[in-house]
Parts: structure tokens; C-alpha cells; sequence
């Protein structure tokens, strides 16, 4: 295999207290480092301890079967505990990957290094690093090269579909899989799933692998005389088009914003009728419609995107299965060369979106622990919190009662070491920080008790015959002192 530029793969996986990553707490991590030819090298599983501030879903509870009881008897607290998940991810040449994990787990591992004044994306760029997601290229290979891979299909409402879902695709395949959504598990499976397509499908694989990261991307998409965005169709894999089209639809590229992180697209798998009928920049209203709704893609580039030419649809049988016809396709293209590709429409409609998430995003990041995406990324402040992490390490080492004497920048990060020290070093508070953490906790119980306790009565109404559930509802109950 032995892939350019990688010596070392590591994969992982995270089971969770909940899904959303600002809010909710890792509970478990599972990780297998591999060479390049996926042999294993080496293993880690570890639990993350639930903080005082902080109760969980338990449908988590329910999908993992990992009690807040249990995490917190086997595992450490949130700082130690991404002390040692960073600390393994982080190797020089390495490749950090996982099934869906760009969506989700890189998510929970970003906030969480975060809030614990870890660089949060330092396990993925150190020393030649980088990331992949799985999921995307098993998508890909399902779309348009399906062949030496059985694909499971499974009913819904609207019928008969492939089913994409881990545990589905290594029970059709014989893959081993004996205990789905706990970590080491789905992560041995994922190392299994990748080796079979690679043995299946080698250069859809070598094809998506190079052009993982956003560098690599921004060559294949750009002229390398001009640094101009090539404005060529492509196909994309999506979950905005839907199982129908096997999660593929061809975009042609318009602009990409001056930092070159994203590229905005129109959808060429929608009718010129459509496109004819969007709302002028004057009536435009960024409440009322999405850029989705617009027929507009934005793509990031560093979120490992799977970008293919459209020739990609050419052989025998492809476009058929994905229902795309590339006749309709090149008609569309035609219709927004004959506009300069509508770019003027195109560029006034991301700017005022962008406007808009800018306003609802400062509204929603007023809990500090949710400030990771408005974080510094160069200049002055950036080296300000490069310095305030390393400040806070230090004093970790030498003395923590010394984080007291910290100064912050300003409050959101003053509120966020007060955080960091109560649920790390809660006896070194003072009094007054020992009454204004526990108000803390009071304020959040009175908040989140209520939809607490009516879930904790309906998974109990749900599994009273299932003592195995039972017992782990009652476990996490006592956990929180709730009897009866």
C-alpha cells in the first residue's frame, strides 16, 4: 500500500455522552496506529470521566451502553484524559482517520482540546500530519465503482436502500465486527473495510488518498501558472443529493473565498427552471432560505472533501446507477457559461450569508466553551493564546494552585480557566470560587434536570422488561442521586 508522504495511519473512534460537540463530553476512545500497509502497531483505550457541570443524553447511554458511572470509575478527567489522546494521535508523518470522523469525532476532539487550552488541531498538522475520513470514499465506491464489494441494502420509508452503516457493510462482507458502537470495535473494523477496498478498488483509493488535504485539493482545482480556480464540472459525494442519486451530484465551481478554505459551487444536478426562478440580491433573505436552497455548495476544502472529474461517470453502467445524465449536466454548465457562470449573483449571495452565520455564530459562541471557531488562527492574538497554553502547562507541572494567578486576555477566557480549574482542581479553590462553582452547577441542573428525568422515565417505561438496560438506567440514576 504504503502510501506517499504517510508512514504511520492511525485510526480512531469516539463514543459520546450526546451529539452535539460543543456541549456534549466524549466517553470512550479507541485508537490502532498502523504503517503504511496497515499492520498494526499499536492499540489504546481510554474513558473520559463526565464533569459535575454536565448530564447526558441517554439515548448515548442507550447506543454505547457506557453509564456515566462507569466512565467515571475507569477514566480520567477531561484534561489528563486529552493529554493522552492527543498525545498518541500526535506523530510526525502520520494520518488520523476514522469512519465519519471529520463530521463527528474531530468535532468532540477539537472542543474538547479546546476547552482544556490544548491546540486543537495540532494532532492533525504536526510534522507532515494529516487527516481522512473513510465514510466519503466508501460512498464514492459505492456510487461509481461498486465492483468486488457487497453492498447491503436495508428498507426505510421510501423503500430499498444501500446501507452505508459500518456494522451493515462488514456483516455483508465477513468482516469482523462482533460488537458495534463500542470504539476498538468499530475501529478494527474500519482498518478491515479500508484494506478491502483498497484490495478492490485500488486507484478510486489512491486517487481520493492524495488529494486528502486542502494543499493537495487546491492543486488539482487550480491553474498552476495563474492560481485561478478552474471552473471545470465535478462530481462530489453529499447527503444533499440524496439516496436516489447514491449521495453523488456533479457541482461546477464559481469562487473561492480570499483565504482559499472554501469553494462555492452551483448544483449542476438541479433543472435550468430552478435557476430561473431564484429571488434578486434585493429579495434575498437569509432567514427564509439556505444557500443549499439557492442551488449554491460550499465546500471545505480541509474537511477531506472527495472531488473527481466528471468523466468519473463515462464508464458503463456509472451514470445509470447514479441516475446523473451527463448530457443535462453539460446543458446546465452551458447555460451559466452564458452568464459568466452567474458569478456576480453567486458572490453577492455568499456574502450576505456569510454576514448572517457571522451575526447568528457571535450570538450562539456566547458560552465561552463554545469559542473554538472564533479562536485566533495567526497574528498577535494567536501568539497571545500559543503563550496562555503553554503558561497554563507550565503551571499545571510545576504548581497548580499558581493557574490562580493566570491572567487572561479578556473574559470569555478568564470564565474558561475558572472552568478548567474547578473541574480539574476543584479543591484548590477559594471559597468564594468553591460558591460560585457550585451556583454553577446548581444553574445547570435547574436548566437541564427537568428534560433529564423525562427521558430517564421514558427509556425506563421502554426497557422494563430488559433487565440488562434496566440495570444501567439504574446505575446512572444513583449516579446522579435520583431513587425512586
Amino acid at each position: 500500500m504504503t502510501p506517499q508522504n504517510v508512514s504511520t495511519f492511525t485510526f480512531y473512534d469516539l463514543e459520546t455522552f450526546g451529539t452535539d460537540p460543543r456541549r456534549d463530553r466524549i466517553c470512550q476512545f479507541a485508537a490502532v496506529r498502523t504503517d503504511a500497509d496497515l499492520n498494526i502497531l499499536e492499540e489504546m483505550v481510554c474513558y473520559c470521566r463526565p464533569p459535575r457541570d454536565y448530564l447526558p443524553s441517554l439515548e448515548a447511554v442507550e447506543v454505547t451502553r457506557i453509564t456515566p458511572a462507569f466512565a467515571s470509575q475507569s477514566g480520567d478527567n477531561e484534561n489528563i484524559f486529552m493529554g493522552k489522546v492527543l498525545s498518541f494521535l500526535t506523530r510526525p508523518g502520520n494520518c488520523v482517520l476514522g469512519y465519519n470522523s471529520v463530521k463527528f469525532d474531530d468535532e468532540f476532539l477539537r472542543h474538547a482540546a479546546f476547552r482544556n487550552f490544548f491546540p486543537p488541531y495540532e494532532y492533525n498538522t504536526f510534522s507532515g500530519s494529516s487527516r481522512w475520513d473513510v465514510y466519503p470514499l466508501i460512498r464514492l465506491c459505492c456510487a461509481l465503482c461498486p465492483e468486488g464489494i457487497n453492498w447491503p441494502k436495508a428498507q426505510d420509508e421510501d423503500g430499498e436502500r444501500y446501507s452505508l452503516k459500518l456494522a451493515d457493510l462488514t456483516a455483508a462482507n465477513g468482516l469482523e465486527h462482533d460488537n458495534a458502537h463500542d470504539a476498538m470495535s468499530d475501529v478494527r473494523a474500519t482498518i478491515a473495510l479500508l484494506r478491502l477496498v483498497f484490495q478492490k478498488q485500488p486507484k478510486m483509493f489512491s486517487y481520493v488518498f492524495r488529494r486528502r488535504t486542502r494543499r493537495a485539493l487546491l492543486e488539482s482545482l487550480t491553474d498552476p501558472l495563474t492560481g485561478e480556480l478552474l471552473t471545470s464540472p465535478l462530481l462530489t459525494v453529499h447527503s444533499r443529493f440524496g439516496p436516489d442519486h447514491l449521495f453523488t451530484g456533479a457541482v461546477l465551481p464559481v469562487m473561492m473565498d480570499p483565504q482559499k478554505r472554501y469553494v462555492y459551487c452551483w448544483d449542476l444536478t438541479r433543472t435550468e427552471e430552478e435557476y430561473q426562478d431564484l429571488p434578486s440580491l434585493k429579495e434575498l433573505d437569509c432567514q427564509a432560505v439556505t444557500m443549499s436552497d439557492l442551488g449554491i455548495v460550499k465546500i471545505k476544502l480541509a474537511s477531506c472533501p472527495v472531488l473527481v472529474p466528471l468523466n468519473a461517470l463515462l464508464p458503463e453502467g456509472r451514470r445509470e446507477r447514479v441516475d446523473l445524465d451527463p448530457e443535462a449536466i453539460k446543458k446546465l454548465e452551458e447555460y451559466f457559461r452564458q452568464d459568466d457562470l452567474k458569478r456576480n449573483y453567486l458572490e453577492g449571495c455568499v456574502e450576505k450569508f456569510e454576514k448572517e452565520y457571522s451575526s447568528t455564530e457571535a450570538a450562539a459562541t456566547q458560552d465561552p466553551e463554545f469559542g473554538l471557531y472564533s479562536m485566533p488562527f495567526a497574528g498577535p492574538e494567536a501568539a497571545a493564546l500559543q503563550n496562555l497554553r503553554l503558561q497554563i502547562r507550565q503551571a499545571e507541572q510545576q504548581d497548580p494552585y499558581t493557574l490562580k494567578d493566570i491572567v487572561c486576555p479578556d473574559p470569555a477566557t478568564a470564565e474558561l480557566l475558572f472552568r478548567f480549574r474547578a473541574r480539574n482542581y476543584e479543591q484548590l479553590l477559594s471559597a468564594d470560587e468553591q460558591q460560585r462553582w457550585g451556583e454553577r452547577i446548581t444553574a445547570y441542573s435547574r436548566e437541564h434536570a427537568g428534560s433529564f428525568l423525562t427521558e430517564l422515565n421514558d427509556m425506563c417505561m421502554k426497557y422494563e422488561k430488559d433487565p440488562a438496560m434496566m440495570n444501567l438506567l439504574k446505575e446512572t440514576a444513583v449516579f446522579y442521586g435520583i431513587t425512586g
